[in-house]
């Protein structure tokens, strides 16, 4: 005789499969320009809605920190994927050095310079 517990771990293993099955499928999917731009594109969502509106800045931390990890997985498949399959077939450390160099020109690019403020004045005797 069949018991309820085997139909359930039964039906369990099913689910597991099928869900790690539909993981592999989506990362797959996801491991190319296109993944890389709608990543991409949410989390600049996330930033403008953070700067924007009042929506709960925790939440939005954590929605958009959630995302930083499927869009670090798909950039670095698209750095060192053969050409063959689209990607640009730097070894993982040009990859790496690539990424370093790049985040370091974006911040000196896009973040605002400004001189110092000096509050106290000063005075000659």
């Amino acid at each position: 005789m069949i018991k309820i517990d085997q139909i359930v771990d039964a039906v369990g293993k099913k689910a597991r499969s099928r869900d790690a099955a539909v993981q592999r499928a989506a990362g797959s999917a996801t491991a190319n320009c296109l993944g890389t731009t709608i990543f991409g594109s949410i989390l600049a969502v996330f930033a403008l809605l953070y700067f924007r509106t009042s929506i709960s800045h925790v939440a939005l931390f954590w929605g958009a920190f959630i995302l930083t990890r499927p869009l670090g997985a798909t950039v670095g498949d698209f750095l060192d994927k053969p050409l063959d399959q689209g990607g640009l077939f730097f070894s993982r450390p040009l990859a790496s050095l690539f990424l370093i160099v790049g985040s370091i020109v974006a911040l000196i690019v896009f973040l605002p310079q400004r001189t110092g403020r000096q509050n106290a004045k000063i005075r000659i005797h």
